[in-house]
């Protein structure tokens, strides 16, 4: 606990230096070049007063600092689409909530009661034989990442085409996801189709 408290301690304190080193630079730098105030922010700052660029970075220090919120934050988000003669289809969205990109994200999702008929379109595997017979896929990003919302929401990872057992018994997926600077998310959600 200590150990995280100096580390954080040291991390503001750099932070605190290169603010002042960058804001002594701007003074020195308006001064050399004679401009007002307001010329200065127009050329240099695009238009953002100091006062703006203060509270910026009043935000970071608040938000890395101060707020637990966690890095990377992945939840799994399907939508039910086309159903017919028993069969429909769910595509598959992945939403970061944290405050920083995802990366090698990897998710696994086990279905009760519907059977996988095929992979309409993403990169996922069909997993099945090793959870029992259950209706199970993965899948697997190591390339790109996912950027924190709000920059992008409901981002598509694909689509599977899926057979109901039983319609009148409920539909669960259980998924995990994991990604880099995450701990393991598990989750079950639950579908009515009709």
């Amino acid at each position: 606990m200590i150990s995280r408290i100096k580390k954080y301690l040291f991390v503001l304190i750099g932070i605190l230096i290169i603010f002042i080193i960058f804001s002594i630079f701007l003074f020195f730098l308006k001064k050399i070049l004679g401009f007002s105030q307001e010329k200065f922010n127009e050329i240099i700052l695009g238009g953002f007063s100091q006062s703006v660029l203060s509270s910026v970075f009043l935000y970071f220090i608040f938000n890395e600092l101060l707020i637990k919120r966690p890095k990377v934050r992945l939840y799994v988000e399907p939508r039910t689409i086309d159903i017919k003669d028993g069969e429909f289809s769910l595509k598959f969205y992945i939403n970061n909530t944290g405050y920083s990109t995802a990366k090698n994200i990897l998710l696994t999702a086990q279905f009760n009661n519907l059977e996988i008929i095929k992979f309409v379109d993403g990169n996922f595997k069909d997993i099945s034989k090793h959870r029992g017979g259950l209706a199970a896929i993965q899948f697997d990003k190591n390339i790109g990442v996912l950027h924190a919302y709000p920059e992008i929401r409901n981002s598509y990872i694909g689509e599977i085409l899926f057979k109901i057992k039983e319609r009148k018994n409920r539909i669960d997926i259980k998924y995990d996801v994991v990604a880099e600077q995450m701990e393991l998310f598990e989750d079950t959600i639950s579908l009515k189709v009709s």
